[in-house]
């Protein structure tokens, strides 16, 4: 995203390798996704409101951060035979994820 981007949104989400990857240009020395997590809620925004960060990572738990705490959410792992196209698979579960966030579910 861009900075100016960035600092507009109050919640932001992407997967591990695009953390990573944030983290990496920032030039900050981590591979931890959830401390990039808290590093992302820092960056000040051009709104009072309190940012969340989430980041996917696969079957891994997704981290959430919010306030400067951070959680970690199991996902429920599918079994490979019952795959049959994963195309849109991480945007449905965070889309997912987000509404329940919302409703503080």
């Amino acid at each position: 995203l861009s900075s100016r981007l960035e600092c507009a949104v109050a919640m932001e989400a992407g997967n591990e390798r695009e953390a990573l990857t944030w983290a990496e240009t920032e030039g900050w020395d981590t591979t931890d996704p959830a401390f990039v997590a808290t590093r992302l809620l820092l960056i000040p925004g051009v709104k009072a409101r309190k940012r969340t960060v989430l980041i996917t990572r696969g079957s891994l738990p997704t981290v959430v951060a919010v306030n400067g705490h951070v959680s970690f959410h199991d996902v429920e792992p599918v079994a490979q035979d019952q795959l049959v196209d994963s195309i849109g698979a991480g945007d449905c579960y965070l889309g997912g994820f987000m509404a329940a966030l919302s409703r503080d579910l």
